[in-house]
């Protein structure tokens, strides 16, 4: 809930991105009302030592932009310790941009595919790593995170639609393999269904519905969507006003696999398009292979 009080000319120093900063608490910390109570929760990004930066930099008033430099020009901060971030005019954002990955598993496979396959593929076609779902998910997301510096790796969330084994045994037995080992390794998986006609049922929901609930809990700076399908574009104008009502500047992102054989190379609306090369595609590839044994 928004504070009823006069607007602060800043936002909070914990870098929380929400005006409201409660004021300066015991030990002269600067507190923020919207984590639990004023006390350093987890939505505080800046340590101890960052916040006496800040408060030296205060205290000789002069306030400078984001970087490490000299005195003049662009630099950094004028007191000794870690540069910390200023967003403009508007005050100080995290140092480690969380990020949340959320991989559309089929769309990310059918992508990769199409894009460098050979044009008869098929997932009975086991000397292509293209063909079938070769990526690894963690690989994948952590170098889809290390792209730009500042950003930390929060959360991978797996969504799949799994066929009834009566219907399609072989992809029946491959996604639950992989799922079952994801699992394991701690990433939250989404276990849809496929119809008889092939069509994922529930699994574009729920990721819409998980980006908007993330939105809403502040759990991220930045959210790297695998995907280039545009129904995803409404929910990420949803989540674009919830941060806006919630005073929070977040970027959002949508990678996909783009290649010669690729038939369109836009990206999901009111997102950063990122492509995703073969050679990074490449150095994802999961060692292992789910795929059921033939008989």
């Amino acid at each position: 809930m928004r504070s009823t009080g006069p607007k602060p000319s800043r936002r909070c120093a914990h870098g929380c991105m929400r005006y409201g900063c409660s004021g300066t608490g015991a030990g002269g910390w600067r507190r923020c009302g919207a984590v639990g109570r004023g006390d350093l929760g987890k939505s505080c990004f800046l340590t101890k030592a960052q916040l006496v930066v800040e408060a030296a930099t205060e205290v000789s008033g002069r306030r400078r932009p984001y970087g490490t430099g000299s005195r003049s020009g662009r630099g950094g901060l004028h007191a000794a310790g870690p540069a910390v971030p200023w967003w403009g005019n508007q005050g100080i954002i995290p140092l480690f941009m969380r990020t949340i990955v959320f991989i559309d598993s089929q769309n990310l496979y059918h992508l990769a595919g199409k894009a460098w396959a050979d044009p008869q593929w098929s997932p009975d076609n086991r000397s292509s790593p293209y063909a079938w779902p070769s990526y690894d998910v963690e690989m994948l997301a952590r170098a889809l995170v290390s792209q730009t510096s500042g950003r930390t790796l929060e959360e991978i969330r797996f969504y799949t639609g799994v066929p009834n084994p009566r219907t399609n045994s072989f992809w029946h037995g491959f996604w639950s393999n992989k799922i079952r080992y994801l699992k394991s390794r701690g990433v939250y998986v989404y276990r849809g269904r496929v119809n008889a006609g092939g069509q994922e049922k529930g699994v574009d929901v729920s990721l819409a519905v998980d980006l908007v609930r993330a939105t809403y809990d502040r759990q991220f700076e930045v959210t790297i969507i695998v995907s280039q399908d545009s129904d995803f574009g409404p929910a990420v104008r949803l989540a674009r006003d919830i941060a806006q009502e919630q005073d929070r500047m977040l970027h959002f992102e949508s990678c996909y696999p783009v290649g010669p054989g690729s038939s369109s190379r836009r990206g999901i609306p009111d997102t950063k398009w990122v492509r995703i090369d073969q050679a990074t595609y490449d150095a994802c590839r999961d060692p292992r292979d789910y795929r059921p044994k033939k008989q």
